[in-house]
């Protein structure tokens, strides 16, 4: 064996080991934290629709249907009641909840829910096949289920799917939704399932989540474009069309009820029109204190200079303070706002602009910042006041880490540890030109990743346009990332053709 040959089976075992370790302390987590429910203001909220039947109008109606109907399956009294948490959210790391066991069962489907839509995701965009030349028939599918383990187990995905939130089922729809453009794109001929799967997929996600209808809208006009492309270039992808209409016709017929259903539980609170919260979030927040010496005297004459320093402090305050200083006046909510917006944006465009696309940025690749933020975050001592200032990282790591401190910083470390990794073999791999991308080469990429790309690109606009940046928004965009960067690092060091 040459020490070409020598070095690459050692960096192959290494990373293969690194990633064993992962999906070790992943199940470990996962098992230990099973049954707590992590510590979000919403989850209560979700419990106490469920039982009403009723749901805020910038709310989906899916979630809380899901839990009513969970509540109605199982056998015990209903779970649908509030969690009686020991700490506020902003009082640092959650104390052990008292949360219904029955919640276990909420839990276990998100969990397995999340798997099916990964294994799916994997067989229809990450090209294993090249693993067969080196480990027989059995390859791509062992290794498939070491990417699907290692994406599964990751600690941010684990804690989405044992939050009552609706990122794990919003996650798993968004990823079966693109595995099934995949699927219709590289497939022609095989239309019934991927069409099925779709359907749910898409019914799911903007049942639970109001917005993704948009993004995975997004998502199928990019994989048109892509369908006509590979067309042109290959005739054995044929005429996109037919498979055109049969996405528009199955996403049509599944929004019209969705409509109905979510007009008819829509409650009847009053909610800021969206362009007051596109003002208020994107070109306020953040801006108010430095411009309130510019503001209009009627805007200073009803909105104080400690209230402006208060609405910049977090995402949660803007509200709060408009509430606390107009009450119900809509008109003087109107006008207020729009003196507000005027005089920042007049002050401070460019920095809004810049923040904006920083955001966006920000938003499409959104693990790799994490890890950064998170390593100084802890290495800077863990500061908790961030995490009362609702500050990304710190937020999202208190709600992940709270009952079981421990592991849960060795988990995270180790998964921040492998993704650097894969992205340095990543780079190598792209960088060196060996097969390491999937279906290199050929249409089938871009039929395969451009949808999405599509996708993590329209939640990441619309996200950064409310300047709304918690993680778990992101999280379709987190798990497709590491599974393309993981694919990609194994396809340089198994490949076997390097130079």
């Amino acid at each position: 064996m040459s020490g070409r040959a020598a070095l690459d089976r050692l960096l192959a075992a290494g990373f293969v080991l690194l990633l064993a370790l992962g999906l070790g302390l992943g199940a470990a987590w996962t098992a230990v934290n099973l049954g707590e429910v992590p510590h979000y203001g919403d989850t209560n909220r979700y419990l106490t629709e469920a039982r009403a039947g009723r749901v805020e109008q910038h709310r989906g109606f899916g979630y809380s249907a899901f839990l009513g109907a969970v509540d109605g399956l199982h056998a015990g009294p209903s779970f649908l009641h509030a969690i009686p948490y020991e700490r506020t959210l902003w009082d640092g790391p959650p104390a052990p909840c008292a949360a219904a066991p029955a919640l276990q069962l909420v839990q276990g489907i998100q969990l397995l829910l999340s798997a099916l839509a990964l294994a799916y995701f994997a067989a229809a965009v990450l090209d294993l096949g090249f693993l067969a030349g080196r480990f027989g028939r059995a390859g791509p599918c062992l290794g498939g289920a070491l990417l699907v383990g290692v994406a599964w187990l990751d600690p941010l995905a684990s804690h989405a799917n044992l939050s009552v939130m609706t990122d794990s089922l919003s996650t798993s729809a968004s990823l079966a939704f693109c595995a099934a453009l995949a699927d219709l794109g590289r497939r022609p001929a095989r239309r019934a399932l991927p069409a099925l799967v779709l359907g749910v997929a898409f019914a799911v996600a903007a049942a639970v989540r109001i917005e993704k209808a948009a993004v995975l809208g997004a998502g199928a006009l990019v994989a048109f474009a892509a369908w006509g492309l590979a067309a042109r270039r290959s005739p054995a992808h044929g005429s996109p069309w037919r498979r055109v209409g049969l996405v528009v016709a199955v996403m049509a017929t599944v929004a019209a009820p969705l409509v109905f259903l979510q007009t008819g539980l829509r409650g009847e609170e009053q909610r800021w029109s969206s362009k007051q919260t596109l003002l208020h979030y994107r070109v306020v927040l953040g801006n108010l204190e430095a411009v309130y010496d510019a503001l209009p005297e009627r805007a200073r004459s009803v909105l104080s200079r400690e209230q402006a320093r208060l609405y910049d402090r977090s995402v949660v305050q803007p509200r709060r303070v408009m509430d606390a200083v107009v009450g119900s006046d809509a008109r003087l909510l109107e006008a207020l706002t729009g003196d507000l917006a005027r005089t920042a944006w007049k002050e401070r465009w460019p920095r809004i602009l810049g923040d904006a696309l920083g955001d966006t940025l920000e938003n499409a690749v959104v693990t790799a910042p994490f890890y950064v933020r998170w390593a100084g975050w802890m290495l800077g001592g863990a500061d908790l006041d961030a995490v009362a200032r609702i500050e990304v990282v710190p937020f999202t790591y208190t709600r992940l880490a709270g009952h079981h401190p421990g592991i849960s910083r060795l988990a995270v470390a180790v998964a921040g540890a492998s993704f650097a990794v894969a992205l340095c073999l990543a780079a190598l791999g792209l960088r060196t030109g060996s097969p390491a991308l999937p279906f290199r080469g050929s249409a089938d990429f871009a039929v395969a990743w451009l949808p999405v790309a599509g996708c993590v690109l329209a939640n990441a606009l619309l996200f950064a346009a409310l300047n709304l940046d918690l993680t778990r928004y992101f999280l379709f965009a987190h798990v497709a990332a590491l599974l393309l960067l993981l694919r990609i690092a194994l396809g340089f060091l198994l490949a076997g053709s390097r130079p």
